[in-house]
């Protein structure tokens, strides 16, 4: 995944396991926010735990790619702006309605980065797949984007 944004080579990017809410999950260290860019720090989180609905290591090798790029489109977005705009990126989450006009954002990111089919495995994977709970895909279908939705944006891209 990280081969699709070469922009990333050289930001510190660390992965870790942690219990989550979700699968994965893409955050700015706290002291590196009002740092330059190119100089911040992140740290993408992966849930394995047995707790989680649908934990990274039982999803398909394609649909790892998907949510892991769509995780390091999370860091693009961080590294386009500023720290006052990552820390209103953080606001989005603050109702159910921005929050998913910013994980669509993403997720329309991650596509035009050229992860589209592998976003679209995860999404399909997710949502029709697994063994989450109702509840779990219900938020997943509300917040990102569709499967239907991922397709119709491949199809409409001249790269795929």
């Amino acid at each position: 995944a990280l081969s699709f944004y070469p922009e990333l080579k050289e930001v510190e990017i660390e992965f870790v396991e942690q219990k989550l809410k979700t699968t994965m999950a893409a955050r700015p260290l706290p002291k590196s926010v009002f740092q330059k860019t190119g100089k911040r720090q992140y740290r993408i989180f992966i849930n394995n735990t047995d707790s989680c609905e649908i934990p990274l290591r039982t999803i398909p090798f394609n649909a790892q790619i998907g949510i892991i790029g769509h995780e390091l489109a999370h860091i693009v977005d961080y590294e386009r702006s500023s720290g006052p705009g990552i820390m209103g990126a953080g606001l989005n989450y603050a109702t159910a309605r921005t929050k998913a006009g910013f994980e669509k954002r993403i997720d329309l990111l991650t596509i035009e980065k050229g992860l589209g089919w592998q976003l679209y495995d995860w999404a399909d994977f997710a949502i029709n797949h697994s063994v989450a709970s109702a509840d779990y895909n219900a938020f997943k279908a509300r917040t990102y984007l569709k499967p239907l939705e991922i397709l119709n944006q491949i199809r409409e891209s001249a790269q795929y």
